[in-house]
């Protein structure tokens, strides 16, 4: 008896992914239709790449019809956090502005 597949926030992504990624880069059409056209895939093998890249925290989405990931946007990158310190201090004569 296996445990089954690896989580995919620990392996490296798929090939099918990362095409899919690329796709959604490139400002391709987030349907699925397009999407496994222009790859030359199934839709379930294009639904499979976008459940992993999301669970990758590659990409947001909402289900629409039939269960079809709709809305597909890439998730950001989290900012790095600024090096200079802020100057939170006011003085008196600031406040008076």
């Amino acid at each position: 008896m296996t445990d089954g597949p690896a989580h995919p926030r620990t392996t490296q992504l798929t090939t099918r992914a990362v095409h899919v990624l690329d796709q959604l880069i490139a400002g391709s059409p987030h349907a699925y239709v397009d999407l496994a056209s222009r790859l030359r895939c199934t839709t379930l093998e294009v639904h499979n790449a976008l459940w992993e890249l999301h669970c990758a925290d590659k990409i947001d989405f909402q289900l629409g019809h039939r269960g079809q990931m709709t809305h597909v946007t890439l998730r950001q990158p989290p900012r790095a956090a600024s090096r200079e310190p802020r100057n939170e201090v006011t003085t008196q004569k600031d406040q008076k502005l």
